[in-house]
């Protein structure tokens, strides 16, 4: 929260800066279809303008609108997503938002005082931890205390929901109810869109069952932070990771990739997976240690400019992991 006092400094600047006609900076959004102008009075009449944290919200509601609305990304493409707190010119685009859409949970403990700060207290938020039931973790961190001899366990919430198309289901889902409230005049076509694009995720949901049930193994290796845990409790995979979920940690115990190599090879598994936006570092270790393929295991928490330009979807990741995921439980 350190950052967020210093940002609250920059209030009365903001507000000048809007005030003095000043040109909005420039945000990574999306606007590809016309809005349909049949709005009664009282009604939303110009586009909604909505923020996403990060990147499934914006391709969610991207594939929910068609177009219909303003939706901007908040957290960059290719960007660090954890630990992410607004900079000034994200505080004008939240101030001038109608909905705010985050994860929710501890990391996002710096939206209600920025909300505060820009002066939309009021404006509505969602968060997807509301969404969906979450897994509590335990965490172990070391001891700042002088006297304390051993490292201490920390429950948390998971963040990564949408890893698991059920998930995404849900979301979309309420996603939709929100958005045909917030604009009446498209919610017959968002609830289309949504319907539509719901049966794709079911599709996709029974691929990986399909997948995972007909593999001749049920364990992957991950030579890095895992997000996956919704997805591997959903559908019944066993893992083994660098880093017991998505840590900050950069640095593995020898202990642990040894550990690794011994499974890859004792159990004969063919791929060790690395994250997107990942340095590969450990994962490639361990590959040329195995003789193991290198693939990537998505999380779609974010994307990287070449493929944010290039309009990658959600959809589009998961195929691609389902893809790896074969040939790594062959």
């Amino acid at each position: 929260m350190k950052k967020v006092l210093l940002l609250l400094m920059f209030v009365m600047f903001l507000a000048l800066f809007t005030a003095c006609g000043n040109e909005t900076p420039e945000v990574i959004s999306s606007t590809e279809g016309e809005p349909v102008d049949t709005a009664e009075p009282g009604q939303q009449a110009e586009p909604l303008r909505i923020i996403a944290t990060i990147f499934p919200q914006y391709d969610f509601v991207r594939q929910i609108t068609g177009g219909r609305v303003e939706i901007s990304l908040l957290i960059s493409p290719g960007a660090e997503s954890h630990g992410f707190e607004p900079t000034p010119r994200d505080m004008i685009e939240i101030g001038q938002a109608d909905l705010l859409i985050h994860i929710g949970g501890q990391k996002d403990d710096w939206v209600a005082p920025i909300l505060a700060a820009v002066g939309q207290e009021d404006m509505p938020t969602v968060a997807l931890l509301d969404m969906v039931e979450v897994i509590t973790v335990l965490h172990t961190e070391d001891c700042d205390d002088d006297e304390c001899e051993f490292p201490h366990h920390v429950e948390h919430e998971d963040a990564h929901v949408w890893t698991c198309p059920r998930n995404a289901i849900i979301i979309v889902e309420e996603l939709t109810n929100i958005l045909a409230e917030k604009d009446p005049a498209n919610a017959e076509f968002f609830r289309e869109n949504a319907a539509a694009y719901v049966m794709e995720l079911q599709n996709l949901d029974r691929a990986f069952i399909d997948v995972i049930a007909n593999g001749v193994r049920d364990t992957i290796i991950v030579g890095d932070r895992f997000p996956f845990r919704y997805f591997a409790e959903t559908y019944g995979l066993t893992h083994f990771a660098a880093f017991d979920g998505c840590c900050v940690d950069t640095q593995v115990s020898p202990a642990t990739i040894a550990s690794l190599i011994t499974r890859i090879r004792d159990e004969n598994i063919p791929v060790v997976f690395h994250l997107e936006l990942s340095n590969r570092a450990i994962a490639n270790t361990i590959a040329e240690d195995t003789g193991a393929t290198l693939l990537e295991l998505h999380s779609a928490h974010n994307v990287s400019h070449a493929d944010f330009n290039a309009g990658i979807t959600y959809l589009e990741i998961m195929k691609q992991n389902l893809e790896h995921l074969i040939i790594a439980l062959s």
